[in-house]
């Protein structure tokens, strides 16, 4: 053997000691010494701390065997082995209550002094890493910031760790003994009854994790997630396991955001509501105030008169696509879009939206070329908001560019889906201009909403700085995409996305 035993006799007579004693060396254990008496034996064990102790029962003073056994596992842990030539049940009653290791009956047999030795030996072994496994784990139950229970199958407490002391208000001994059902609320009672059932019923289940709330002793209830799970160790009762975690101030700030998330769509409804009014109010007098600046401009002669009229009219013009585009945005935001898809020619809606801004092109001189490469016979969208997409993209093209022209592309490409993965062909309309540029540090903002490169009074371009804000939700209504390249002084270039998509 690697490590010898090293074992303390305590026997009061010397012939059978020193016997006993060459046996054991012969075996290959170590004896430290031999006591005649308890008092000997006690002092033997603190001086040399023996791995077991060989004990005669019958010993010189006023201990016998028993009870100094009994003081040596108490004082030491020391575990012992009996040596005795009494079988009397007196006797042997006593012995046990010591927690001997084994016993060794006079006259000793070499094999049985060794067999019982060992497996004395082992058992203590065994018995110290028990010990350490539950000094352990009592340790990690004590020291838990979660609470864990043990329930029996009826819901009743058997016990329940320190913590509950923390979360809960009640010492463990104010549990055990009580139903769980005492503590919770009646949707707590029911969906525990309802998981613990499962684990009567289906014995292999897994754990489950529930939240439940459980009545505090001083302070209404506290939200907890519980993990729960059966019990079953032979030769014991079989129960519930819950370990539970106080998420009260996590149950607390999810309320307060979905408190925080109504009132801010509440807002935003209310917000919307008064664009919405406020543009209507605006768009009434307005239409009158055009109407009869059109007038004026047919029947005045006078050329300055006539220019008046004409900036009443331009202004007025101004006004009216700013409120159509805080109207548009107002609806956005109140999710009130309805899309209507229908069969589209992309072609003919790129016409038709060229010869709305043709004016203003035809004003600065820009030449506008429509290009048509791949283009699909025919998509299925709205085609109220494809419109509204490419006014707000071409005419913004226009009005950034001063001289040169805007290319308008159209195309079929195909890419590969962010979704499925699988390539899928798509539609493509770029809108190209030999325009001032956006710097690079603006382009992650271009498609905020009210956000301009250029702000302030001196700023050269009009607009509110929505347009493409508005262009960009509508083609996420249109499950379109949308991107952009720039480069200052050179010019830059929008790509819109489509899915092809026939009508079903």
């Amino acid at each position: 053997m690697d490590k010898k035993t090293r074992l303390l006799i305590v026997e009061d007579e010397r012939i059978v000691a020193m016997d006993l004693r060459q046996r054991l060396e012969r075996f290959g254990y170590e004896v430290v010494d031999i006591a005649a008496s308890g008092l000997k034996a006690i002092e033997l064990v603190e001086e040399h701390h023996p791995d077991m102790v060989l004990m005669d029962i019958r010993i010189q003073g006023d201990m016998d065997g028993i009870q100094t056994a009994g003081m040596l596992r108490d004082r030491f842990d020391m575990p012992h082995i009996y040596l005795t030539a009494h079988r009397d049940d007196e006797t042997i009653g006593r012995a046990k209550q010591t927690e001997p290791f084994g016993y060794l009956l006079k006259p000793f047999n070499d094999r049985e002094i060794q067999t019982t030795i060992e497996m004395a030996v082992h058992k203590h072994e065994m018995s110290l890493k028990l010990k350490q496994s539950e000094r352990k784990f009592r340790s990690l139950i004590q020291n838990s910031n979660d609470v864990i229970a043990l329930l029996d199958e009826q819901g009743v407490f058997q016990f329940a760790s320190p913590s509950v002391g923390r979360i809960f208000g009640y010492t463990p001994d104010k549990l055990e003994g009580e139903k769980i059902s005492t503590f919770l609320n009646d949707e707590s009672t029911t969906l525990y009854t309802n998981i613990t059932d499962i684990f009567v019923d289906q014995p292999g289940s897994e754990p489950k994790t529930i939240e439940i709330q459980f009545r505090h002793a001083g302070k209404g209830y506290v939200y907890l997630e519980a993990v729960v799970s059966a019990f079953r160790v032979e030769g014991m009762p079989e129960g519930i396991v819950l370990n539970a975690r106080d998420i009260s101030e996590r149950k607390r700030t999810e309320m307060e955001l979905v408190q925080a998330k109504n009132k801010a769509q509440e807002m935003n409804r209310l917000k919307s509501t008064f664009l919405s009014n406020i543009s209507h109010e605006i768009r009434t007098p307005l239409t009158g105030i055009l109407g009869f600046a059109s007038i004026l401009e047919s029947e005045l002669e006078d050329e300055d008169q006539r220019s008046m009229v004409e900036t009443i009219s331009r202004s007025g013009m101004r006004l009216l696509d700013t409120m159509d585009a805080v109207l548009e945005l107002a609806l956005i935001e109140a999710t009130r879009i309805d899309k209507v898809e229908e069969t589209v020619v992309l072609s003919e809606e790129v016409g038709q939206s060229v010869r709305m801004v043709a004016t203003l092109a035809v004003e600065k001189s820009l030449r506008v070329k429509v290009v048509v490469k791949n283009e699909p016979e025919s998509i299925y969208l709205d085609k109220r908001l494809l419109g509204q997409v490419l006014n707000n993209v071409i005419g913004n093209a226009i009005k950034f560019t001063e001289k040169g022209a805007v290319t308008i592309t159209l195309d079929t490409v195909t890419e590969v889906s962010e979704i499925t993965g699988d390539r899928e062909k798509r539609a493509t309309i770029e809108v190209k201009d030999t325009g001032i540029g956006i710097q690079e540090k603006f382009l992650p903002m271009i498609f905020d909403e009210f956000k301009q490169e250029s702000t302030g009074n001196t700023r050269k371009y009009e607009g509110a700085g929505i347009g493409l804000h508005i262009a960009k939700r509508f083609l996420d209504i249109l499950d379109a995409r949308i991107t952009v390249e720039s480069k200052v002084g050179v010019g830059t270039s929008f790509v819109m996305s489509f899915p092809i998509r026939k009508e079903s």
